[in-house]
């Protein structure tokens, strides 16, 4: 029973090597693995030739409360762009959140918070009446990567603040919940933010301006 954020280690994520490892740090983490299920991509709704055949394995790791939070493996071929957001996709119309481990050999884990998000598209105007427009739900990754056997600072920062969110005890489930994805969002699109700025040319300053974000 979690009661703050877990203080992973470096040595904890160099142990990430396979999927019992995977499971394993989760259930730490207070994430229920009781109830992993191997997948296919029939199951899980994949028609694209080209994504079914770049998956090697699915399998749903962990979940919380009634699966409304859950957490899915994909061994892939190749962990690629097009991959990544052929995978995301499926989980659009899904009901409940999504926590995605994908990897092509363990040395790099990407973790992945499914995203979802409203866009308003204008409806044709009505003969007696304005333009109207109609909301559609779209999805987009939220990316935390991860060298296993030389995982940096801000990766462990990042780790040690959203995957024990959900876990946390003493909050009711709905709230619990909603209070983590939430967390995750924010903690992982902060990452994005950082990382497009450094890329862009901030290097002098990037240690500063990671801790300011992951202190």
């Amino acid at each position: 029973m979690l009661k703050q954020d877990y203080e992973l280690t470096r040595d904890e994520i160099q142990l990430l090597s396979s999927r019992d490892a995977l499971a394993a740090l989760f259930a730490k983490l207070g994430y229920d693995t009781n109830d992993r299920l191997i997948q296919n991509v029939a199951a899980m709704g994949f028609t694209s030739d080209n994504l079914k055949s770049a998956i090697t394995h699915i399998e749903r790791l962990a979940s919380q409360d009634a699966r409304m939070f859950e957490v899915y493996l994909f061994e892939l071929k190749s962990v690629t762009i097009a991959t990544t957001q052929g995978i995301v996709r499926a989980f659009r119309n899904r009901p409940g959140d999504y926590l995605l481990v994908l990897t092509d050999d363990y040395l790099r884990l990407d973790f992945i918070l499914v995203e979802r998000y409203s866009s308003e598209f204008p409806k044709p105007q009505e003969t007696f009446g304005l333009p109207s427009a109609s909301k559609q739900v779209g999805v987009r990754p939220r990316i935390l990567t991860v060298y296993r056997r030389n995982p940096d600072d801000v990766a462990l920062r990042v780790l040690r603040r959203f995957i024990p969110t959900c876990t946390l005890r003493g909050h009711s489930k709905m709230g619990k919940i909603g209070h983590g994805v939430k967390k995750l969002r924010i903690v992982l699109k902060s990452l994005q933010l950082v990382t497009k700025g450094i890329n862009n040319g901030i290097k002098g300053g990037k240690d500063t301006v990671r801790k300011s974000f992951f202190p």
